[in-house]
């Protein structure tokens, strides 16, 4: 992160340059964890011990996630303009990201599963967002901690869920790597 922070100083003339990047930097360990069919099955079923309209909404989110691999928070900002059917089929058309670190695409195509999640079928009063009931990314967490723990599941963590999402990807023989400029 400091070397990140020190590049930004050089790029934008505060620095003359990054006195740290002679620094070898441990080799951070990744974490790799996915979600298993059983976990996401516990995690439904839990309809006798979470409010059920609560749950259908975390579903939906979690649905979302599997077929869209958005960041938890971008996820969670998903506002109903977002989405548009073009010649081509649904899509979700993002705004630009804050950060070119973290390389959000522009858009995304959205297949059955995901036009599902993202379809509420009730208004929002307040604003456009598709997942409403979590006003931050804080809230959620606290409720995505307590449905892992309701439903047994040790260890999982929400951006997991986006691990899950490349691992399938690979699966069907999509590259990891990509061209972030396209």
């Amino acid at each position: 992160m400091l070397t990140r922070l020190l590049n930004l100083a050089v790029r934008y003339d505060c620095l003359d340059k990054n006195r740290l990047k002679v620094v070898e930097l441990p080799d951070a360990i990744r974490r790799t964890r996915v979600a298993t069919t059983v976990e996401l099955e516990r995690m439904r079923l839990l309809r006798d011990r979470v409010t059920p309209d609560v749950l259908k909404e975390l579903w939906r989110v979690v649905v979302a996630e599997l077929n869209t691999g958005l960041r938890e928070s971008k996820l969670l900002a998903v506002q109903r303009s977002w989405i548009r059917e073009e010649a081509d089929g649904w899509w979700l058309v993002l705004p630009p990201s804050q950060s070119r670190l973290k390389g959000t695409p522009g858009r995304l195509p959205l297949n059955a599963s995901a036009l599902w999640a993202f379809n509420d079928p009730l208004p929002s009063l307040t604003d456009g967002r598709v997942f409403r009931r979590w006003n931050n990314v804080r809230a959620f967490k606290k409720y995505w901690a307590r449905v892992c723990e309701l439903a047994n599941i040790q260890d999982l963590h929400f951006h997991d869920l986006r691990h899950t999402f490349t691992t399938r990807l690979q699966g069907l023989g999509i590259d990891y790597e990509h061209d972030k400029r396209s």
